[in-house]
């Protein structure tokens, strides 16, 4: 009975809020989504814990999101607008090429809070999820987006290995920055950055 009821959850559609109550308990969701994301991960959290940490019922919870994918997706959107809004902010600065590195490298730390549940949800590699997948692939290419404006002579398939490169350093610099031991923690992040200096350094050099 509960595989039915699970499947019925799959292909129900999502209500979208209308009034303003309606509205503050979808942000509420989202926003405990997040924490929860951010401390667990993607695949130890449950419906049950979003909705006890939201103060939501359980039947207004599936009404809005009808399973953990269609929230996660809504986050994703929702982050995919925030990490494009910050990297325009970057892209709209004279930036010199070490400081743009060590700007992408943080952009996680940057957004915080949301940074956390971003890289959590970057962090999963094969779970075939499409839409996970489109979502990495999105990050990538607004990574790639700055590269080439930095280097125009940088060719599209080049730009987006290096952001796939890149995206790895920034999780790695996110991860690094939650490092309890501060003095091994502020050693690795300077550690990484020259690294990400150097690289860019010398696969922009000549573009």
């Amino acid at each position: 009975m509960e595989s039915i009821k699970s499947t019925q959850r799959t292909r129900r559609k999502p209500q979208e809020p209308v009034r303003k109550n309606g509205k503050l308990r979808v942000e509420a969701i989202l926003e405990s989504a997040s924490d929860v994301i951010s401390e667990k991960g993607y695949q130890a959290t449950t419906m049950l814990e979003i909705a006890v940490r939201s103060d939501t019922r359980m039947g207004s919870l599936y009404r809005f999101f009808p399973n953990k994918e269609t929230l996660a997706i809504r986050l994703m959107s929702r982050f995919q607008e925030k990490i494009d809004i910050l990297f325009n902010e970057m892209d709209d600065k004279s930036l010199s090429l070490p400081d743009l590195g060590d700007r992408i490298l943080a952009a996680l730390i940057e957004l915080d809070g949301e940074g956390s549940a971003i890289a959590r949800l970057l962090e999963i590699e094969s779970d075939g999820s499409s839409r996970r997948e489109e979502f990495r692939t999105a990050v990538i290419d607004r990574i790639a987006m700055s590269l080439k404006r930095r280097a125009p002579g940088l060719g599209s398939r080049q730009a987006c290995d290096m952001a796939f490169v890149i995206l790895r350093n920034m999780r790695d610099m996110w991860a690094i920055s939650k490092l309890k031991d501060k003095r091994i923690r502020s050693g690795a992040i300077k550690e990484l950055r020259r690294m990400n200096r150097l690289y860019l350094k010398n696969r922009l050099k000549d573009r």
